[in-house]
């Protein structure tokens, strides 16, 4: 999604009210008051609230592809290592915005926005996606490939991503909850 620079300031000042007041301190009102905009400016750039909040994972969305696909290209490190430059990254960018945190992490405001679910929903399969083929590149078994091996992998993986989830959820938010 391409934003204009209207659309980006008021992407980045929701990211900053939830950050310091929860998705509950996120309004319209309380954006467009931070921007020196009347409410009626706000819905020329955005829809409402569903929209910005849309909006932030877009931007999270775009910044998750550029470091992916930097990741993709960079032939000088192992699947592993890329990997954990995911994973490492991730962490600093949830510390520096424990706003993404918030919403990515936060499951009352997706039981009604199916709009914001299916975006989550989206940009965890594009992690997974890039995962699997990482996974893939560096997996042999008896020095043969195992090309579609990690698709058929046990549960393991699922409950370490959601003990991660938790651990980075109490960790970067734990003064905004």
């Amino acid at each position: 999604m391409k934003f204009s620079s209207r659309q980006k300031e008021i992407v980045d000042v929701a990211i900053r009210i939830i950050a310091k007041e929860g998705l509950d301190g996120l309004t319209t009102k309380n954006i467009a008051s931070a921007l020196g905009l009347s409410e009626a400016a706000l819905y020329r750039h955005f829809r409402g609230k569903t929209d910005i909040l849309s909006g932030v994972l877009a931007f999270f969305e775009e910044e998750t592809w550029k470091l992916l696909d930097e990741l993709q290209a960079d032939e000088s490190i192992g699947p592993f290592e890329k990997i954990y430059q995911i994973l490492r990254r991730r962490v600093l960018q949830f510390q520096e915005t424990p706003a993404l945190v918030i919403l990515i992490f936060s499951e009352e405001i997706f039981e009604n926005t199916p709009v914001l679910s299916n975006k989550v929903y989206d940009i965890m399969q594009m992690n997974r996606n890039f995962f699997s083929r990482f996974l893939e590149e560096s997996w042999t078994f008896r020095g043969k490939s195992a090309r579609g091996a990690v698709l058929n992998l046990p549960p393991i993986p699922a409950e370490i991503c959601r003990v991660f989830r938790t651990k980075v959820y109490h960790s970067c938010c734990k003064n905004h909850i």
